[in-house]
């Protein structure tokens, strides 16, 4: 049920030990954290954020939500701990499609699977809520942990983003593979 309006919605995810939930203002400096480490500056071809940058664009968040009906960014837990963060961008309402992005901003929670549920989690919830027919991961085509990662949880090959970024010097391309609307309705893997 949406929240009444004016008030912000309680969208809330959970599987097993896995928490999806609404981003804390309070929590800026910990977000800031996660974009200023190595291997999310590298994965997303990104400067790190501040804590101040990131407490900046919350209010507009928040306003998206409001405006939505649930929040469009929600911070993964592990155990109540606050590990990373999973969004949606490019959201074409006409076409039915939207980019998913995961970062597991804590170093010592990768490569255990947590991001594979989580994207799944992220995926069926998008689907029933949102109305997509297709949303897509697009990480770094040399990102072969992310690529693993989304082709366990399910994730099919679909070309090449055109997207084009640089990181040091160097242009990056990104892979694209998607999930469709078939591959969560009831009884889908």
């Amino acid at each position: 049920m949406p929240a009444p309006p004016g008030e912000l919605p309680a969208t809330e995810l959970r599987e097993g030990e896995l928490r999806l939930r609404p981003p804390r203002r309070d929590e800026a400096a910990l977000y800031a954290r996660w974009w200023s480490d190595p291997e999310t500056r590298w994965g997303f071809c990104s400067g790190p954020r501040t804590a101040a940058e990131i407490a900046g664009a919350l209010p507009e968040l928040e306003a998206e939500a409001r405006d939505a009906g649930f929040w469009t960014e929600l911070v993964l837990e592990v155990d109540g701990r606050p590990a990373g963060s999973l969004w949606i961008s490019r959201w074409d309402l006409d076409a039915g499609t939207a980019e998913l992005n995961i970062l597991i901003g804590e170093p010592d929670l990768r490569r255990h699977g947590i991001g594979r549920r989580a994207v799944r989690l992220f995926a069926a919830w998008a689907f029933r809520t949102m109305g997509l027919a297709r949303l897509d991961l697009c990480p770094r085509d040399d990102h072969l942990p992310a690529i693993r990662s989304y082709r366990a949880a399910g994730a099919h090959p679909n070309g090449t983003c055109e997207e084009v970024s640089e990181w040091e010097g160097q242009p990056v391309c990104f892979a694209r593979l998607s999930f469709y609307a078939a591959d969560f309705a009831a009884g889908a893997g």
